[in-house]
């Protein structure tokens, strides 16, 4: 089962362990993120590699999510601000 993806399944010489390699966050680390109804352990009987082709597409998915919660912290920001501001006007009548 080692010669396995663990997120496609298919067969792949060129695959990275998922809990050893050297991200910043791990790969095991992303799938939880992003697919937050997965549960992911070392110990666990599925394959603990996954492919380059998935590794890209965790990557991207990562990376947009992120953006997401950047942005929606951003705009969140911004509307407070917003209201403080009407509100300082408000009283400053």
């Amino acid at each position: 089962m080692e010669q396995i993806c663990r997120t496609c399944m298919t067969n792949s010489v060129a695959l990275v362990d998922i809990f050893t390699d050297q991200r910043e966050p791990s790969l095991a680390a992303m799938l939880c993120e992003c697919v937050a109804s997965i549960k992911i352990n070392l110990n666990d009987e599925l394959p603990q590699k996954m492919c380059l082709s998935c590794i890209c597409d965790i990557q991207t998915a990562f990376a947009f999510k992120r953006r997401l919660k950047y942005q929606r912290r951003t705009h969140m920001y911004c509307w407070a601000l917003s209201i403080i501001y009407k509100r300082s006007k408000k009283h400053a009548k």
